[in-house]
């Protein structure tokens, strides 16, 4: 039998953005194709398009093509508008004789049951995995979400690999189009919380996606603890401030979390430090350039995940100098 065989070939090309191109076209996707009988040597259809997104919701398409093995040209015009819980699609078709009308509403339902809460989303959900974040003040300190409990509305949760995450009236920040069980990293971005001075009581952590539901995580949020106190120097028993050395502020990992200097009047200060147990001691290089040793050798204290922030000063660390050889430290 006589082929009919086609061999198309498809070209894209990108409109960048640069001054010197019209407003219009910057950022528009021109195609064309063309379609060849390679048994005839003759070109059999050919067609080019324009696209363009305006204002980042609406995307309007238009195109015209020529069939040339049946002698017709054809004609079509598409809008396509993203609304945050449906997406709306109308396109217009010119064809021999005749004009066809489609107009496409599409969106999702789906239901967080652990907000009790209905979500519209535009886009499809079916098969894939969702995820909702409830960030707020843990006034009581149980690490739970009670009544009374501020619930915090910034738009500070990021997903690697996820997009389109959004803020709910609930004050639940909510993100679609998850894979299912894939695992995911979350960071909350501190610099998007507008209260300097509230921690969230983990920054990173991963988790694995459910299926065809929203995983839900609770993350609590303190404010965060300040210490205040001072170095002294001693020296044939007479104290002296002792100025511009440094403080190891230490995790309970053993972790160097924050070097601290000391003020002129041997004072320091330090703030934001999230709950959890610390200890706070003298630069061990600096002691032994001074040729001392501290009293205590470390203070040890804890920072409690209290709503209103935890406080703590009247820290002293005593700065003496080392015994001559052969006499004991008291």
């Amino acid at each position: 039998g006589q082929s009919t065989g086609r061999l198309r070939g498809t070209f894209t090309y990108t409109v960048s953005r640069t001054p010197g191109i019209p407003t219009y076209l910057r950022g528009s996707f021109i195609r064309s194709q063309i379609a060849v009988n390679p048994s005839k040597g003759t070109v059999s259809e050919a067609d080019l398009s324009f696209s363009r997104t305006f204002a980042r919701i609406v995307r309007l398409q238009f195109g015209v093509g020529r069939n040339f093995d049946f002698n017709y040209t054809s004609g079509f015009l598409s809008m396509t508008i993203d609304f945050n819980r449906t997406r709306t699609a109308t396109t217009i078709r010119k064809l021999p004789g005749s004009y066809n009308i489609n107009q496409n509403i599409r969106g999702n339902i789906s239901f967080d049951e652990t907000n009790a809460r209905v979500v519209l989303n535009n886009r499809e959900q079916v098969g894939r995995s969702a995820l909702s974040v409830r960030m707020f003040v843990d006034n009581n300190g149980s690490g739970t979400y009670d009544e009374g409990d501020r619930l915090l509305t910034y738009n500070a949760v990021r997903v690697s690999g996820a997009s389109g995450r959004q803020v709910g009236p609930d004050g639940v920040t909510r993100l679609h189009q998850l894979q299912q069980y894939f695992r995911y990293n979350l960071e909350i971005n501190r610099n998007a919380i507008r209260e300097p001075m509230l921690v969230p009581i983990v920054e990173n952590f991963s988790f694995i996606a459910d299926p065809n539901r929203y995983k839900h995580i609770d993350i609590p949020f303190y404010t965060s603890g300040v210490i205040e106190g001072r170095v002294i120097r001693v020296v044939d028993g007479r104290e002296s401030p002792l100025s511009g050395v440094r403080l190891q502020l230490i995790n309970d990992r053993g972790e160097v979390v924050e070097t601290i200097r000391t003020f002129s009047d041997g004072s320091f200060y330090a703030m934001e430090i999230l709950p959890g147990s610390y200890r706070l001691k003298m630069d061990p290089a600096q002691l032994t350039f001074l040729k001392s040793f501290s009293d205590p050798e470390f203070l040890e204290f804890e920072i409690q995940a209290l709503a209103e922030g935890d406080f703590l000063d009247g820290l002293t660390i005593r700065v003496l100098p080392l015994p001559e050889s052969g006499a004991a430290v008291e």
